[in-house]
């Protein structure tokens, strides 16, 4: 049964999971749940939610409460496989990123679309959502290079790669 707990003075997540579930080792999924680090401090008054993990901690998801989940903007090159892998870590999560927007699988937004996106992250991948966050990367799998506004690839030493476009003999 989920529980709503709200922060006391000089408490921190470890407190609180130990204090409502009887159980430390369920500090990581309750971080997790609550969208905090292990070691965060977290403000006087901030409810988290406390359950008891009877489930495998594979199949618990964020909540949409907990991290909700704004919109994408579709960058040069980008499918909606791309957006899956970005916003969901999970490529296999592309028929219900689709459904949801009314596209095909195989649909390509224009650059500069908004896409809604599935406001549930499964805790088992937010790791390689964080990894783009952090390495302020995306994946684009129609992308094709640097090009001009009419198609045109670009050419010259800010565009060229060594041993590819540009050879050293």
């Amino acid at each position: 049964m989920m529980r709503l707990i709200k922060v006391s003075d000089g408490e921190n997540i470890l407190d609180i999971v130990c204090t409502n579930t009887g159980d430390a080792g369920l500090l990581v999924q309750a971080a997790l749940l609550n969208g905090v680090s292990i070691t965060d401090e977290i403000d006087i008054g901030t409810t988290l939610i406390v359950q008891p993990f009877s489930i495998p901690a594979k199949t618990i998801v964020l909540s949409t409460a907990v991290k909700k989940i704004p919109p994408a903007t579709i960058a040069d090159g980008q499918v909606l496989v791309d957006l899956a892998m970005q916003y969901l870590g999970d490529a296999g999560r592309l028929v219900e990123l689709a459904l949801l927007n009314g596209n095909s699988i195989t649909d390509e937004p224009d650059t500069g679309a908004a896409v809604s996106i599935p406001g549930v992250v499964d805790i088992t991948k937010q790791f390689i959502v964080d990894l783009f966050i952090k390495w302020k990367q995306y994946p684009a799998s129609k992308y094709d290079g640097d090009v001009d506004g009419e198609g045109n690839k670009l050419e010259g030493i800010g565009y060229w790669a060594i041993a590819i476009d540009f050879i050293v003999s």
